[in-house]
Parts: C-alpha cells; sequence; structure tokens
C-alpha cells in the first residue's frame, strides 16, 4: 500500500476523489513516461536549482517510485484533512501525463473506502503522518487500514490510547535532543562559550566572555549584578570537544574556585569518573554539566534566550496534546 498527499494541506484531495487520480506536482510541464531514473534526477536538478541537494533526492525519488515503482493492483491511500478521514482505493491503471489536471503526473484510482482518522490506533495515526508525498504504508499500519475496510460494519471510533501517545512524546522528544546535540557540535569553541553565557543570562545572570586567549582557565563569569558584587558569583570553564575531562584538568579548575564563588564545569565530551571524583570532593561546590545536562537547560531556558543566544542555536517550539 502507497500513501500520497493530495497536495499541501490536502487542498487538492476533491479532485482526488471527483477525477478517480493520485497525482504529484513535479515536473509538472513534461511527460516523463520515456525517462530512465537518471534522467529524472538531472530534470529536479535542472527544474529547481535553488533547492538543496538532499531535498531534491528525495524529490527526484518519490516521483521515480511513482512513475516506474508503483503498480496496477496495488492499494494506494489518501488523506481528506477537512474531513479527518482516510480514504484508500487500488491503482487501477499506469502512469499518466494529463495535463489537465492540476498536477500533470498522475495514475489513476478506484476509490474503495473511507476510514476515520479517530478509528485508528495511535501508531498507526503516526505511521500515516509523514510529511513525505509518497511512501510505502508500514506492514502494520496497512494490516489495520484493510481490516477496517473488510469489516461489514464501521467499529466504534477509539479513544486515544494516552500510554502509546506518550510513547510517540517520549521518541519524538529524544529525537529533538539529538538534533540538538548535533546543532550544538556544529559550534566552534568559543561560539560554544557564548552559547553558556546566553544561558547564563536566560537564567538570570549578567555575563562576561573572556576574550580569545585571555581566559586563563576561566571562559564565562557570572552574577546577579554583573559587577560581581552580589552572590553567587560563577566561574564557568567550557570544554568543547569530544575527548573527556580528565582529573588533572578538574584539579586545576577546582584551584580556581574561592569562597563567595560557585564553579560551573561544562564539557561537551562529558568527563571521567576521577574527574567526577575530584569535583565531589571540592571545597567549594562545583557544578558539572555535560552534553545532555545542556540540552536540557537549554530547552528549560530558550524562551528567555536573547537574540544573541539565539542566533547560535535557532529552535523553533513544538506544541504535543497533554
Amino acid at each position: 500500500m502507497w500513501s500520497v498527499r493530495a497536495g499541501e494541506k490536502g487542498r487538492l484531495f476533491e479532485q482526488f476523489k471527483e477525477k478517480r487520480v493520485v497525482a504529484v506536482g513535479w515536473l509538472r510541464d513534461r511527460d516523463l513516461s520515456d525517462l530512465k531514473a537518471d534522467q529524472i534526477r538531472e530534470m529536479m536538478i535542472q527544474e529547481y536549482p535553488q533547492e538543496k541537494p538532499r531535498r531534491l533526492q528525495i524529490w527526484a525519488n518519490e516521483l521515480i517510485k511513482f512513475i516506474q515503482v508503483m503498480k496496477q493492483g496495488e492499494r494506494v491511500t489518501t488523506f481528506d484533512s477537512r474531513n479527518r478521514k482516510y480514504w484508500v482505493g487500488e491503482i487501477v491503471g499506469d502512469y499518466k501525463y494529463d495535463p489537465k489536471f492540476e498536477y500533470h503526473q498522475t495514475r489513476p484510482v478506484n476509490w474503495t473506502r473511507e476510514i476515520p482518522r479517530e478509528m485508528l490506533t495511535t501508531s498507526t495515526k503516526n505511521s500515516l503522518g509523514a510529511i513525505s508525498t509518497l511512501f510505502r504504508v508500514p506492514e502494520e499500519a496497512e494490516k489495520e487500514l484493510l481490516s477496517l475496510m473488510d469489516s461489514k460494519r464501521a467499529k466504534k471510533a477509539e479513544p486515544v490510547d494516552r500510554e502509546e501517545l506518550e510513547e510517540e512524546k517520549l521518541d519524538v522528544e529524544a529525537k529533538a535532543a539529538e538534533f540538538i546535540k548535533d546543532k550544538i557540535a556544529e559550534l566552534d569553541a568559543y561560539e560554544a562559550q557564548d552559547l553558556v553565557a546566553g544561558l547564563l543570562r536566560a537564567m538570570g545572570y549578567k555575563t562576561t566572555v573572556s576574550l580569545p586567549g585571555t581566559d586563563k582557565g576561566i571562559d564565562v563569569e557570572a552574577s546577579p549584578d554583573g559587577l560581581f558584587m552580589k552572590e553567587p558569583r560563577i566561574i564557568v570553564q567550557v570544554k568543547h570537544r569530544k575527548g573527556q575531562v580528565s582529573r588533572e584538568e578538574m584539579s586545576s579548575f577546582i584551584g580556581k574556585v574561592r569562597a563567595g564563588m560557585n564553579g560551573l564545569y561544562v564539557s561537551s565530551g562529558g568527563f571521567t569518573k576521577p574527574a567526577m571524583e575530584e569535583s565531589n570532593g571540592a571545597q567549594y561546590r562545583v557544578r558539572l554539566l555535560d552534553l545532555d545536562d545542556l540540552v536540557e537547560l537549554v530547552t528549560q531556558y530558550y524562551d528567555s534566550f536573547d537574540s544573541e543566544a539565539r542566533s547560535l542555536l535557532p529552535l523553533s517550539k513544538i506544541y504535543w496534546p497533554l
């Protein structure tokens, strides 16, 4: 079974239904039936020179599947976003170039059944919610759709599985955290210092960042008033590298922490066990942040980030139902 999106936000669904087709809009002014896959890829590059290579590769692969891989007799589904229903049908013909249709690359379909979205399990909803224009429906989701098609009477709408929804949320959060780590890893050492300073400002501190080559083991200083007259005064060492902080490096930093200060050691590569033991035995408080801790604090305080900090790590918020 294939899924084909009916244009942006499903705006072409009524046309899909009335004309009994599915369609895609790439290279709309050219009949592609006689072209090989490599020729289609080259045409995509020429037609959309402003797009990134990765996106063009994805588009070309989806278009090639639509023209050359999909077969008569296979099932297909599309989503009616207005009425919140999936329509399932059967592909009844080969690829056809149809300039009368808004999207010229088409395939004829016999639509056979509509399935309300609320009848589906959360996992199937998630599978069918991909943003790709065209993709193969996962096997378990296909089985569920087919079972609903074969049932003589429509099932009662199932309530949202809260536990399954929460698992999906945790999965999305975990993926998001890894992508944020990837972006932080792309920063250079001085940008990483600026990001940590931006985090401290978001937490209510005033900061001073050492100039390149002048830090002497202290990269950022922070205090409530910016004059370092009020406590708590925080001194920060930032190590932005793959390797872990050693016991010797930790000992050197601890030696700079004095009365009235708190030490903060940020290491994107983490800390060795001896280094953590050394910090636990420090005379004055020393807090350690690895990359996971840093990402957690960044997402917690990001709404309060100033423009300078946001420019280092641009993020957007995703809302999720409770």
